[in-house]
This record gives C-alpha cells, structure tokens and sequence, in this order.
C-alpha cells in the first residue's frame, strides 16, 4: 500500500499484489497527493515528452550553439532539468519524512 514516502512521487508506479494462491493479480496506480507532487510529476512528463522524437525533429537543425550542434545542446539542457527535478523530489521526500 501506499505509504507518506509515495505522496511526492513524480511518476505513476504501478504496484502489484498477489493474494495467497499467487493467481489473482491486482494493480493499482499510486498518484502524487500534494501539490508539490503534482508539479513534479508533470515537470518528469515534460521532460520525457522534450525527449521524444516530433520535439527531436523540431530540434535537429544545423544551427551552432556556443560552437555546438543545437541537438547535443538540447540533450545537455534536457539531461540538467532531469537532475533538478530528481534533486527537488529528494527534497521533497526528505522534507515529508521530517514533518
């Protein structure tokens, strides 16, 4: 079951129970609970979907950026915003662990 350490996760993760006999399967969705939750959730689905190819395609264009191809940049751009919003879920995480 979902416990205080699940009510910032940024992601929706799929738990699966097994009764007894190991048969009867049960999935639930845990969602984020609080609004710092939400915000992350859809700052990780942002940046997957900046990851992706139409946003790609869009990007991938002869055009030097600071003496890089704008594509390696936008890779940079988008790998710096992963760790951000992991490093503010870790705070997060650890700010409801204290309360």
């Amino acid at each position: 079951m979902a416990t205080r350490r699940d009510t910032a996760m940024t992601a929706v993760v799929v738990l699966t129970s097994f009764h007894h006999d190991g048969y009867d399967m049960r999935r639930i969705f845990v969602l984020p609970t609080s609004w710092a939750g939400w915000g992350l959730f859809i700052a990780f689905v942002a940046l997957v979907l900046a990851g992706i190819w139409p946003v790609i395609g869009w990007v991938n264009r002869a055009t030097l950026v600071m003496g890089l191809p704008l594509l390696v940049v936008w890779s940079y751009v988008i790998m710096f915003a992963c760790v951000a919003v992991m490093l503010v879920g870790n705070r997060i995480v650890e700010r409801d662990d204290h309360e």
